[in-house]
């Protein structure tokens, strides 16, 4: 397959029909006009011309060059913006598409100039320039029609046309992914397609065979060339290469170091004042051919492979650092220029305007056809609803435009015209901004759903909820306003996608070439410092800004367990005191009576402020299921508001919070070091009582990989560091065919408290039925018959980090009784059940002691009770209402404070790793989530 032919292929055909309609429609007076011209004025028409550019001076341009330019299709571009609505923040960046053509041209033309002078060099011949005048003239007309295919406003309706909103996205998503299948190359931009479809157009193509005299091609070509000609400018628009001879001509106009990078960052810097440092004389000097022999060649190449030389433009090493002044210049002016909040903002704006005029019935939004006749001002009058409604009629398309959409959206654009913009209210996502309340709850899917790969669904129902919570806030803090009355648009304003910086230029290296990433790391730092900036907000009308933080803010707990970190609201310029006012008042009005983990923070918080970040040291080591940690104050204080839910007296709170500060400092997480010391110390143990070397033990895990033994297993791993290799393998390898009775298997665990699970264990793999099991479990590890009778001969030692020394002759008598020669052993004892005892120890008083016991007790017998009941009330299982009051501080009342870093055990304290309701239906979010092994 032929570009052209991909261009004239089925799945583009509805696509191509518009886009082939729009041309014919504005180049058929045009070219009748030129022909005419030609026929009857031929000595008129034969001049060339200069064009004097502000940044680059005298543009020349041949006569074929001068008709197309002339052209409408090139001519609309001078109504096009091409930095969007940058102007709102920047009143001078207004210039045009147009504008922006010429200079393209501009450095085209230079780089060609020196690629055809390496050429020359490299083939040794005199005669290269002339063999490859007809690429550079070509190049040029690239340059030319580039961005012939750009809306209007540019990337900004651009990206509406390309996201879930618009009503044929898919279309334009199919289209992508076939073209990316033939080419196997990046996704190029949707109006860089539309470029390409409109110069493959046959009004183009009739221009193009008019103007042809009056082109640089040379004489070795005629019109017969002119659909090959159509194909290869199109392969430069997209950057794509399709024959062996125009391959270092291929990145020229789209590439890593591109004319058209070149010219907008130059031009965008003295447009705005925003300065940038660009060598673009010494970037051209120094670009080189490299010759490259392993080239994958996409389904579009135009020749067949053959042992030709193949050249591609790279850059001398000697150029990197004014490669790195492009790199570092772009991601500047991204940030400062193209990315900046209020730019992003109004371009939001702008892009739910045409959701509303789409949803209104605005046809010549759904047609490109229509669509690209519209221009910057056409669209953002003073007057928008007869503009559109004009435009609609003078197409012949419906001008029966539904409401309310049709009125807000010509709202939405006066607004735009008169730089009203929405506020930043809240970020919602930025490094360290949020964090997640609880295992289960992904921050990473929310923000996917919500501002990167949309999903119009969820985003309408997140707005919905945050817009239902601002009513609610504003009905309570202002009551006398009339809420229908009041414009609460709110909008995310989501940081662009596009974050990879794409140089991946050959550099010339050694007599060689290597990628730029291979020997550079600016790239690397590039990506990474846009990844560490990433904003994305929620905005609102500025007199609502703090109501729709909090808004925000409860709908993400509440709705999605993400908590804002305590800071963000710096982020956006609201004042703390401001809003705890807010919170303050909303709380005496019990709007937090089902979110209490995110009202107003307490003085003794900031009277304790070292001892919480105290706790965040000590936890670190806890890595938790599924990648959730605790790494911030929030968590730690949002966890304890949450006992504001329980019957406590109000004037008993200040002690109550003292207390569980105290009761958290009594957590302990069995961190890596810990671990690696009681396995140490236990298998010598086990290694003297037996008469072995600890290298010939046999050690495995009790349980299957679900269980916590498995992540013992891995911290042996450190012993192995120490030059210690310990013979690890399942139960089946040492009970199979290896088996030898003389050498002890060695299980190894990370703590027991009851001794029922480990019991079970051996139940199971002894062939117990489960309803004769100590608990009714199952973790899918029967023996078979040979496996069972030999376990039976073995020696068999249990290794645990942290044990329950009371229940060690149960659990080796239990064992006995199944006909296993069981002893076990433990580095740590468990203490005593942290509330027994008989001392307030380590609470500052009895009644605080009482207090801290009280309130761990009922949400643990709440939480008991919500979870261990189905629908109907009744309990599951062996659950009933003794076993929940011995559950309530841990199971079998153990009252333990272990955290391991992987998941927290049953018989630590309930409230903490429990996930739930209260019996007020307040959810509770457990600062260990314990994952479940089902």
């Amino acid at each position: 397959m032929k570009i052209i032919d991909f261009f004239n292929s089925s799945p583009v055909k509805k696509i191509r029909e518009e886009i082939h309609s729009f041309a014919e429609d504005s180049l058929r007076d045009y070219i009748n006009e030129i022909r005419s011209s030609i026929e009857q004025f031929p000595n008129v028409i034969s001049q060339k011309k200069d064009i004097y550019d502000a940044v680059w001076g005298s543009i020349e341009l041949n006569v074929g060059e001068v008709l197309i330019i002339d052209s409408p299709i090139i001519q609309r571009l001078r109504r096009i913006n091409h930095l969007g609505l940058a102007s709102i923040l920047f009143p001078s960046a207004e210039y045009s598409r147009f504008e922006h053509s010429l200079g393209v041209l501009y450095v085209t033309d230079d780089i060609c100039a020196k690629i055809i002078s390496e050429i020359n060099h490299s083939d040794n011949q005199k005669k290269g320039e002339e063999r490859t005048n007809y690429l550079k003239q070509l190049c040029r007309l690239a340059a030319i029609l580039h961005d012939s295919g750009h809306f209007f406003y540019s990337h900004v309706s651009e990206k509406y046309f390309e996201s879930p909103h618009f009503s044929r996205n898919n279309e334009i998503k199919e289209l992508m992914r076939y073209f990316i299948l033939n080419t196997h190359s990046a996704s190029p931009r949707f109006s860089e397609i539309v470029s390409c479809l409109i110069v493959t157009s046959p009004a183009f193509q009739e221009l193009l065979e008019l103007v042809w005299p009056y082109l640089k091609l040379g004489p070795n070509f005629s019109k017969l060339h002119v659909q090959y000609f159509i194909g290869l400018i199109c392969s430069f628009i997209i950057g794509v290469p399709t024959t062996f001879e125009s391959l270092p001509f291929s990145r020229i106009i789209s590439g890593p170091i591109d004319a058209d990078k070149c010219d907008y960052l130059a031009r965008d810097s003295i447009r705005t004042g925003v300065p940038v440092a660009v060598d673009l004389y010494r970037v051209i000097q120094k670009i080189r051919l490299i010759e490259k022999t392993d080239f994958s060649y996409g389904f579009l190449w135009d020749e067949i492979p053959n042992d030709k030389k193949i050249y591609l433009m790279g850059i001398a090493f000697s150029a990197v650092k004014s490669v790195e002044e492009i790199i570092i210049s772009r991601s500047f002016m991204q940030e400062k220029i193209y990315y900046h909040h209020k730019i992003q903002t109004a371009e939001e704006m702008f892009r739910y305007a045409l959701r509303l005029l789409e949803k209104s019935g605005f046809q010549n939004l759904s047609n490109f056809q229509h669509a690209l006749c519209i221009s910057d001002h056409d669209i953002t009058s003073n007057l928008p609803k007869e503009y559109l409604t004009s435009w609609a009629k003078n197409a012949k398309l419906n001008t029966n435009f539904k409401e309310p959409f049709f009125s807000d959206a010509c709202d939405i654009i006066k607004q735009l015209v008169n730089r009203k913009l929405l506020k930043r209210a809240c970020t919602i996502f930025s490094q360290g901004c949020i964090s997640t309340a609880n295992i289960g709850d992904d921050p990473d899917t929310l923000i996917k759903d919500i501002f990167t790969a949309v999903d119009p669904d969820k985003q309408t129902e997140f707005i919905k909820k945050i817009k239902i919570e601002l009513e609610t806030i504003i009905k309570i803090i202002h009551p006398d306003v009339d809420i229908k009355s009041l414009n609460l648009m709110t909008l995310p304003v989501p940081y662009p996608q596009s974050l990879s910086s794409g140089y991946q230029i050959p550099i010339e290296y050694s007599g060689s070439y290597l990628p730029y990433s291979e020997l550079f790391q600016g790239e690397t730092w590039d990506n990474s410092r846009k990844t560490s900036i990433i904003l994305h907000y929620i905005t609102g009308v500025s007199k609502f800004k703090h109501e729709l933080y909090l808004a925000t803010e409860k709908v993400l707990i509440r709705d999605y367990g993400i908590l804002l970190q305590n800071d963000s609201y710096l982020k956006v310029k609201i004042k703390e005191e401001d809003l705890i006012k807010l919170k303050h008042e909303l709380t005496s009005k019990e709007y937090y009576k089902d979110t209490y983990e995110i009202i107003p923070d307490y003085s003794i918080y900031k009277d304790k402020k070292n001892d919480l970040s105290g706790l965040i040291d000590k936890f670190k080591p806890y890595e938790g299921p599924l990648g959730y940690g605790i790494n911030s104050i929030t968590q730690l204080t949002s966890f304890l508001k949450q006992f504001v839910a329980l019957d406590i007296p109000k004037g008993s709170l200040d002690e109550l919070f003292s207390g569980l500060i105290i009761f958290l400092k009594q957590i302990e997480i069995l961190n890596r070091k810990k671990i690696g010391e009681s396995l140490n110390k236990m298998l010598l143990k086990v290694a003297s009582q037996y008469g072995k070397n600890i290298l010939d033990l046999n050690i495995c895990n009790i349980g299957n990989l679900k269980d916590g033994s498995t992540h013992i297993t891995y911290y042996l791993n450190d012993l192995e560091q120490n030059g210690i290799k310990l013979n690890v393998n399942t139960i089946h390898m040492f009970l199979g065919g290896i088996f030898d009775p003389k050498k002890p298997i060695v299980f190894i665990d990370d703590a027991y408290y009851s001794g029922s699970q480990t019991i079970a264990i051996f139940q199971e793999m002894c062939g117990l039925p489960i309803e004769k099991r100590i608990i009714p479990e199952s973790h899918d590890i029967k023996l078979k018959y040979d496996e069972l009778d030999n376990i039976k001969k073995a020696k068999i030692a249990l290794c645990y980090c942290f044990a329950n020394k009371e229940k060690k002759q149960f659990i080796e008598d239990s064992l006995k009784s199944l006909g296993l020669t069981v002893e076990l052993f433990y580095a740590n004892s468990f203490p005593s059940p942290l509330f027994n005892n008989t001392s307030c120890y380590p609470f500052e008083s009895e009644n605080q002691k009482n207090l801290v016991q009280q309130a761990l007790k009922l949400v643990g017998e709440q939480l008991l009770k919500n979870t261990k009941r189905d629908k109907t009330g009744t309990y599951k299982n062996n659950w009933d209402e003794s076993r929940i009051e011995k559950s309530a501080l841990g199971y079998n009342d153990a009252q333990q404070c272990l955290i391991l870093p992987w998941n927290t055990p049953t018989y630590t304290f309930t409230a903490l790793w429990l996930k739930g309701e209260l019996s007020n239906k307040q959810k509770w979010y457990p600062l260990f989530p314990r994952q479940s092994k089902g």
